[in-house]
């Protein structure tokens, strides 16, 4: 018996199909987030698995919100994103905010070094996204980010954290967030320990490899 199908009923067919495998999609990537925790992160951080690839966003979700925002990093975390990349820099009350550059120029709209700036001052600035025009959003500190991250399922990169390291532990002892950030820098672990003592046996390190030589520019002999 041979079966005609219309060109109408082939076209409906195909879209039945392209949504029901979209609703699938949608279904096990809802699952996997529904399931997902910072602890697992952390799991496959300090253990990698061949086959399971962790994503990281670069000072959040900076294309749709200003760079180093509660706002970009609370869309990487809905995006799924495993791994936001931050940046963390001192006042001139010592106390620890997310802004890149060691000025504010770029990224508020204020001038001048961010040293130079108490937290309270620092507040009365806006954020800017990256096209340059400002928006009503303000520069966290390093605590608020913190507590808006605790229990959800991310981890937080501390980008330049090495210059405020005593600091910047306190801040994650003081609001329970010591296993879901990690520290990177040019010392060796060995090194850190020595000169910041126990705080560094807390939050995963991970060290910066430097190297200074060429990269390979010639194709291995027998590839092609």
């Amino acid at each position: 018996m041979t079966i005609h199908i219309h060109t109408a009923q082939m076209k409906h067919f195909k879209r039945f199909v392209f949504i029901f495998l979209l609703l699938s999609v949608q279904q096990a990537l809802a699952q996997q987030h529904h399931t997902k925790t910072w602890q697992s992160i952390l799991a496959h951080f300090q253990h990698p698995k061949q086959g399971y690839v962790l994503t990281a966003a670069h000072r959040g979700d900076w294309r749709n919100a200003p760079e180093n925002s509660i706002n970009a990093i609370d869309r990487a975390i809905k995006m799924g994103i495993d791994i936001v990349e931050i940046d963390v820099r001192k006042t001139k009350d010592n106390q620890l905010v997310l802004l890149h550059d060691k000025t504010i120029d770029r990224t508020t709209s204020g001038k001048g070094k961010v040293s130079d700036w108490t937290l309270d001052s620092l507040k009365t600035l806006k954020l800017r996204q990256g096209h340059g025009g400002t928006v009503d959003e303000k520069i966290p500190s390093l605590e608020e980010v913190m507590l808006f991250v605790k229990n959800k399922p991310v981890l937080l990169n501390l980008d330049k954290a090495w210059e405020c390291l005593p600091e910047t532990y306190q801040v994650l002892k003081k609001t329970g967030t010591i296993k879901q950030a990690f520290f990177k820098g040019n010392e060796t672990l060995a090194q850190l320990r020595a000169k910041h003592g126990i705080i560094h046996y807390g939050p995963s390190f991970v060290p910066v490899i430097l190297t200074r030589k060429p990269l390979q520019t010639r194709m291995p002999t027998g590839a092609g």
